[in-house]
């Protein structure tokens, strides 16, 4: 590693939470540079039919706590 990296690395944890989280999200941001444009008006799509699937009763809904617990047991 540089030492430019090694100082921007030290700099950026002594940095307060909500600084980090906004470096990071930066970050990301630019690392992400392929995205789709569409992407957010298909995921509203999803959510619509997620969502009309719950309402016609194709799919049920459970508690977000036992979700995560089973999701841990089966990871175990």
């Amino acid at each position: 590693m540089t030492v430019k990296f090694e100082q921007i690395s030290k700099e950026a944890r002594d940095l307060t939470a909500a600084q980090k989280a906004q470096l990071a999200r930066m970050l990301i941001e630019d690392l992400d540079n392929n995205v789709d444009v569409d992407v957010e008006a298909v995921w509203i799509k999803e959510a619509h039919k997620r969502y009309a699937a719950y309402q016609s009763g194709q799919v049920k809904s459970i508690d977000g706590d036992v979700a995560i617990e089973e999701i841990r047991d089966a990871l175990k």
